[in-house]
């Protein structure tokens, strides 16, 4: 399972998240993007590895080129983490369907890893489901 993670500052990311991530999430691949075109490139590959997306927007202008390429976010679930809590950044933020979203500007991470732990539990169900549906449709028994 691989965890994409939009960091154009890595300062906010390695004050907020990257150690408990580390400590917490040992068996996620972090896939840490410092710019929107790589992150962009990244997502027009296939993305069934992927479980969610933790996007840290350090102004308005990473927040555009966002959503320049929002339809690639989509079946994506998102945690953005803004700058702070400017109301017009924000209502554009929603424009890319965060399943969270909260501010750098005060500890957001153990929030953040919450959110996560649910995106992973749900990730989790549904691999179980398909993997159960496959087996189903193939006449094997499925092995709990």
């Amino acid at each position: 399972m691989n965890l994409v993670i939009y960091a154009p500052s890595p300062e906010t990311y390695n004050r907020l998240l990257r150690r408990e991530l580390e400590a917490v999430h040992f068996d996620l691949v972090l896939e840490i993007h410092r710019s929107a075109q790589s992150l962009a490139k990244r997502l027009r590959r296939p993305v069934a590895d992927l479980v969610a997306a933790i996007l840290f927007i350090s102004g308005e202008r990473q927040l555009l080129e966002l959503l320049s390429f929002k339809d690639l976010l989509w079946d994506l679930p998102t945690i953005l983490i803004m700058p702070d809590r400017n109301n017009r950044m924000i209502a554009q933020a929603h424009n890319l369907r965060p399943r969270f979203l909260t501010d750098s500007q005060k500890d957001c991470g153990r929030e953040v890893l919450s959110v996560l732990n649910r995106m992973l539990d749900k990730s989790r169900v549904c691999s179980m489901t398909e993997i159960r549906g496959a087996s189903e449709m193939n006449g094997s028994p499925v092995k709990h």
